[in-house]
């Protein structure tokens, strides 16, 4: 519904208009005049309400052309629509100049085409609305990035630069800036499942946003992951205890709003009082080390009561454990190793720093073996897990299983490719399933052959016959087992794939020359926990 009002010294004419708008549902008449002094008056406190004005050339007091100019000069969001009683451009053109819409000529004023031309009006607003509604979110995004650049030191767009520059509540005057981080990760997640990490930053962007344009102080940039930066500006202070005082009532309002509105915790840090933004980068990064090294999965808002673990590394023996799993194909423990991993990770005072170089040794972990299983031939390649958007652990872990997953597909794959088609897939079935009781029959049929056939195509291939192969795979799970773990003799006998205890200790000593005690007793790797 636009707001309209009318002003004409003609009361008849006034009437007239006010009957024709009465049947349009998009116009309601919120005031009538019969001046323009009273019009002035009257825009002077109401005009951010008003979104028309219907105004009539000549009239007592001010004109409708010092109307206008009123209007224009002091940037109000009015739409003009001049009535005049003279069919002369030229009576009319100063007034247009000075912003008006448009003009009709009153003795050919009609219903039809005065619903007609504020109809056109309506348009014009919703486009000028839309633009000016674009316009504030390109220069919002763009202060945005000057801030982020700023303090990353990246380099900095001059439209950025020009719209921070040109913004009189953020320029010429003293600062003071805050990092803000989230806290309570797990129950957000839960409660938004889907494109967690980017839907939360923009609700939290969009929240901020309206609840500093309120304050008309305040701007707020996302840095990284959980990280948002505001930056306070204070015109009127010049006390830098009273700065300092404010900035803090202002940051505790926001944090008790995105608690009791959006459900979202938050830790703040505050950096001094400091006269220009270019000195912003030396408080922030001082800031952002603190942010580092705060327990990354705590939800506590006090610093300083558990100080994370910066650096969250593998140990060597569960780097090879994790290597040898993948290289011997065996998903199984591949997946109780990540598992573990992650597990120990969610009960652990972690850094976010310690959780990214912990990213990155098991992204390397993988590719390692990649290029070791690559060789001479085609490289293998699995894209890395996309983890940069992922503050849940839990989430973590299952992007982790999944890459690794891939990772081992790839990887037996690369093994067979050197056989025929049916080596191939009989020696991929192998590898997924030497733990269960396979037999001859199983992995023929499997492949779609006569156990006759098979036995003979295998051996051809690979110079054993089905059974000893198995057994020698077998062996191996085996012997990385006990070099890697203290389980019992029985239950690598299980994991390996031997049905019989007996029957794994033969066979095992059969292949290695020693007992499998004897084994892990020689093994430097055998754990001691």
């Amino acid at each position: 519904m636009l707001q309209t009002l009318l002003v004409d010294d003609d009361i008849l004419s006034l009437n007239k208009i006010q009957t024709f708008l009465a049947d349009l549902d998009f116009i309601h008449v919120c005031g009538q005049l019969l001046d323009g002094t009273g019009a002035i008056e009257y825009l002077n406190t109401h005009g951010d309400s008003i979104d028309i004005v219907i105004l009539d050339m000549e009239m007592p007091g001010a004109s409708g052309l010092e109307v206008a100019r009123f209007i224009s000069k002091h940037q109000l969001p009015i739409t003009i629509l001049v009535i005049s009683n003279y069919d002369n451009f030229e009576y009319v053109k100063p007034i247009l100049q000075a912003g008006a819409y448009d003009y009709l000529l009153k003795h050919e004023l009609s219903r039809t085409l005065l619903e007609t031309k504020l109809s056109e009006i309506r348009l014009y607003i919703d486009k000028q609305q839309l633009h000016q509604k674009q316009w504030n979110q390109m220069c919002q995004l763009s202060k945005q990035q000057y801030l982020r650049n700023l303090v990353l030191n990246y380099d900095i767009p001059d439209e950025s630069r020009h719209f921070f520059a040109s913004d009189p509540l953020l320029c010429g005057r003293r600062h003071v800036a805050a990092c803000l981080q989230i806290t309570n990760f797990s129950s957000i997640y839960q409660s938004i499942p889907d494109e967690r990490h980017q839907k939360v930053v923009n609700t939290v962007l969009h929240f901020c946003d309206t609840f500093f344009t309120s304050l008309q102080r305040g701007i707020i940039t996302h840095i990284n992951y959980s990280e948002f930066l505001v930056l306070l500006s204070f015109p009127d202070l010049t006390s830098e205890a009273a700065i300092l005082q404010t900035a803090a009532q202002d940051i505790s309002l926001l944090k008790n709003n995105l608690r009791r509105y959006l459900s979202i915790h938050t830790f703040a840090e505050s950096m001094p009082v400091f006269d220009s933004v270019e000195h912003l980068r030396p408080y922030y990064l001082k800031i952002h080390h603190r942010l580092q090294v705060k327990p990354f999965n705590s939800d506590s808002e006090r610093p300083g009561e558990k100080e994370g673990n910066s650096v969250l590394l593998l140990s060597l023996q569960e780097e090879n454990e994790l290597s040898e799993s993948l290289l011997h194909l065996n998903e199984k423990k591949v997946t109780e190793i990540v598992t573990h991993i992650f597990e120990t990770v969610g009960q652990t005072h972690v850094s976010l720093l310690g959780l990214q170089r912990l990213v990155l040794r098991l992204t390397e972990i993988m590719q390692l073996a990649l290029r070791t299983a690559s060789q001479d031939r085609e490289t293998i390649t699995v894209p890395p897990p996309a983890v940069n958007n992922i503050l849940d652990i839990e989430a973590l872990k299952k992007q982790f299983l999944l890459y690794y997953r891939q990772g081992l597909e790839r990887l037996a794959s690369a093994s067979v490719s050197q056989y025929p088609p049916l080596i191939q897939k009989a020696l991929n079935y192998i590898y997924q399933n030497y733990h269960l009781d396979l037999s001859l029959s199983d992995i023929s049929r499997h492949c779609g052959v006569s156990e006759v056939y098979f036995s003979r195509a295998f051996k051809d291939a690979l110079g054993l016959p089905f059974t000893k192969y198995l057994n020698a795979y077998r062996v191996r799970i085996a012997s990385h087992l006990l070099r890697q773990s203290n389980d019992s003799l029985k239950k690598i006998a299980e994991e390996s794939g031997f049905q019989s205890y007996n029957y794994f200790l033969t066979v095992f000593k059969t292949y290695m020359g020693v007992t499998p005690v004897q084994y892990r007793e020689k093994s430097p790797d055998t754990s001691t926990d």
